[in-house]
């Protein structure tokens, strides 16, 4: 392609031309930053929420259960069924792994319009198409405001009949000394996880709109190769929601409420930071894409794009969907199997502990899919000018960074397993067990760090019914035998690790499948496209290596 030709010089520049490992460390960083910022929001709630909540002179024993953290211990020890004692900082982290499901959904969901755009976005500006890229911006606008609406509505309604499926089986105390009353205080547990879940969420179930937007206008602004301001602004937008938590928990004393607030409000400083800068791009006549005027009456609707904006961008979103709904499933199964094995604390045991992992599993989950979508861009755009060495050059790329990176992560967390569960107060008791449940749930960063390249690899070619199918195939396809079958094996072997290992081995499984069938696709299929060629008067279709094709035939046969 002659440089002289692209109107969008700065795409061109930095996705063709710029050598492929410096472009992917340009648009790396960035990502990272930016998703490390997202995943952040939460993962400061959690810790501050933990760590300052069950402190804040509020939230104590004698407030919450009517009487003192001695009276209730005494009450335990004399019973003598190993049962375990709930203070406010358990129930708190307790309730925080209850929300993380619906937290998850919030954070994936924003991505299912914005991804789909982006992919159709930057391939317009590689084949120097402003109105098909004005088109999808367009609409991809007004499908993300209604799928926000949308989500407000679901969440809004449902929330609380959520959270309580989430919240399992409660500890029932049916023998022993002092039955009544510790009873009662398990019940107050129990209803106590469901309300502090709905406090923190709730208010968060209320603005699923607003990240969904700030998704948008930050995967739109870095596609034109823009890729410093959505970085800074998600920075900015995460220190003022940490001095916010501070402040709401410590002196509001606003208890759970406050971590939900303070993420609303960095969000709505996020956006209007984005539209900011957008409208300086236009004020100013910066070259740029996103033109306000664009959504209201110079560009048509194209609702031809909405299907494959969605699709593509669905099988992103699969991915945390897939897995939220089988935490969902999961959670349950873990209170009740614990309960039924004997596990002593029953059901709420690995419950607390899962609320000192989750949080840090779900910022590297985060974190690498930042690193890793730095591909997506470049493979998109390569894929509209038939650049397929380009692309299988990125691949190889993003495979070996994501597998370093996890690798680094999960080193680190083996190390650091004890200092971890300390910093979220997790009981001296329970650090032998939380030990264990970090390094399971570890290995599934590295087998996660094959899956996402994939996918990516899927999505920037097109490729949208082979990128839904990777998204799904380890939390749908494979994950419900194998939780099956080690349910079965746990209960009949009084083993409860045979379950808690479910997720990693079904990212084992998934991980070799879905490399196999990568590997095929780009040294098969990857190159080769099907075009029409009128023969005896009929149109037939062949497949031809494109890279032997002129781009004007190329470009014909790609035209979506």
């Amino acid at each position: 392609m002659n440089n002289k030709f692209v109107e969008n010089k700065r795409a061109y520049e930095l996705y063709v031309k710029t050598p492929l490992l410096k472009a992917l460390l340009k648009i790396i960083i960035p990502g990272l930053l930016i998703s490390l910022m997202m995943g952040v929001y939460w993962f400061i709630d959690q810790i501050m929420l933990a760590r300052l909540v069950p402190h804040d002179n509020v939230h104590t024993c004698e407030h919450l259960f009517g009487f003192d953290e001695n009276t209730i211990r005494t009450w335990i020890s004399e019973n003598g069924n190993n049962l375990v004692f709930y203070g406010p900082g358990e129930v708190i982290k307790s309730a925080i792994t209850i929300s993380s499901p619906i937290s998850l959904l919030i954070l994936c969901l924003p991505f299912f319009i914005s991804t789909g755009t982006a992919i159709i976005f930057t391939q317009a500006i590689g084949k120097n198409n402003r109105e098909k890229a004005q088109e999808a911006y367009k609409i991809g606008f007004y499908a993300t405001a209604t799928l926000g609406l949308m989500l407000t509505f679901v969440f809004g309604c449902f929330c609380e009949q959520i959270l309580t499926s989430m919240a399992g089986s409660k500890v029932v105390v049916a023998s022993g000394a002092h039955v009544a009353e510790l009873q009662k205080y398990y019940d107050t547990v129990h209803q106590l996880q469901i309300k502090y879940a709905y406090d923190f969420i709730f208010i968060l179930s209320l603005g699923p709109v607003i990240p969904c937007l700030i998704n948008l206008f930050s995967v739109l602004i870095r596609s034109e190769g823009r890729l410093i301001v959505p970085t800074v602004v998600a920075i900015a937008a995460n220190i003022i929601n940490v001095l916010l938590d501070f402040i709401l928990i410590w002196y509001a004393k606003l208890g759970m409420m406050s971590g939900g607030i303070a993420t609303f409000s960095g969000w709505i400083i996020n956006l209007f930071s984005l539209l900011v800068y957008v409208w300086y791009l236009n004020h100013k006549n910066k070259f740029t894409w996103i033109n306000f005027k664009a959504l209201f009456v110079k560009v048509k609707m194209n609702y031809k794009l909405l299907l494959p904006i969605v699709l593509l961008g669905l099988s992103g979103v699969l991915v945390d969907f897939t897995y939220s709904i089988a935490m969902m499933v999961y959670l349950p199964i873990l209170s009740k199997t614990s309960t039924i094995i004997g596990v002593s604390g029953g059901g709420e045991y690995f419950m607390t502990i899962s609320a000192g992992v989750l949080p840090v599993l779900n910022l590297l989950f985060s974190t690498m899919w930042g690193i890793v979508d730095g591909s997506r861009p470049i493979n998109s755009y390569n894929y509209s000018i038939c650049n397929f060495k380009r692309i299988r050059k990125t691949y190889l790329y993003t495979v070996l960074i994501s597998l370093e990176f996890a690798l680094i992560c999960f080193n680190i967390l083996v190390w650091s397993s004890e200092y971890v569960l300390k910093f979220f107060e997790i009981q001296d008791a329970m650090l032998a067990d939380g030990k264990k449940y970090i390094i399971i749930d570890a290995l599934m960063l590295i087998f996660f760090s094959f899956q996402v390249p994939t996918i990516l690899t899927f999505q920037g070619t097109n490729n949208i019914l082979r990128a839904n199918i990777a998204s799904i195939t380890q939390d749908a396809l494979v994950f419900y035998p194998v939780l099956f079958t080690t349910q079965q094996i746990a209960i009949k072997t009084n083993v409860i690790w045979v379950l808690i290992s479910t997720f990693s081995i079904s990212a084992l499984i998934s991980s070799i499948l879905l490399t196999i069938y990568c590997a095929w696709y780009l040294t098969r299929r990857l190159g080769f496209i099907k075009i029409k060629t009128p023969i005896n008067g009929e149109l037939k279709k062949f497949i031809v290596p494109a890279n032997l094709q002129k781009m004007s035939l190329a470009e014909k046969a790609l035209d979506y």
